[in-house]
């Protein structure tokens, strides 16, 4: 994750909601990013829960 100016937000916090209902939280690391995979995390819901909904969307992914 960056912010509007490209810097990295390290140590935000995140959650995830698989389809199969299970929640997994954490934190991105300092380079903003996280690492999670596997067939669970198909339509998966992520939220960053230190932020409201309206603050952040999508953007390209690498």
């Amino acid at each position: 994750m960056r912010d509007e100016a490209g810097e990295p937000q390290a140590n935000m916090g995140y959650k995830i909601r698989l389809r199969n209902g299970h929640v997994i939280t954490g934190q991105l690391d300092k380079n903003g990013y996280a690492n999670v995979s596997g067939p669970d995390f198909e339509n998966a819901k992520v939220s960053f829960f230190e932020l409201a909904d309206h603050d952040w969307s999508v953007g390209n992914i690498t």
